[in-house]
């Protein structure tokens, strides 16, 4: 796999995710206002929330090379990236998340 492609799929999830953001709080059910909810959190729930946040990602790619292992396959980590972002990629862009173990298996295939 191929670091441009790692980087595409990076960009293209960052760039869905933040429109996808940024249409939600447009939404008129859902304002910035809300937002001023976090600032009662306590600054260790917050660091919670956004560690477990960043952590997604690793322990997603932990789970494909698991897997592979169980079915005797060695999956490389760049691959388990890969397999990763087309995952969140597609279950962010579908409804219903419908896209993304199609996506995943389609990477890993």
């Amino acid at each position: 796999m191929s670091y441009l492609r790692i980087t595409l799929f990076s960009f293209l999830l960052i760039i869905f995710a933040t429109g996808g953001i940024y249409w939600t709080l447009n939404n008129e059910e859902i304002q910035f206002t809300h937002l001023s909810l976090f600032k009662d959190l306590s600054p260790l729930i917050i660091f919670g929330i956004l560690t477990s946040s960043l952590l997604i990602y690793p322990v997603d790619m932990l789970r494909y090379r698991i897997f592979g292992h169980a079915f005797g396959v060695t999956l490389k980590w760049s691959l388990c990236l890969e397999a990763t972002l087309a995952n969140f990629f597609f279950s962010w862009v579908s409804p219903a998340a419908v896209l993304g173990i199609p996506g995943t298996v389609f990477i890993l295939g």
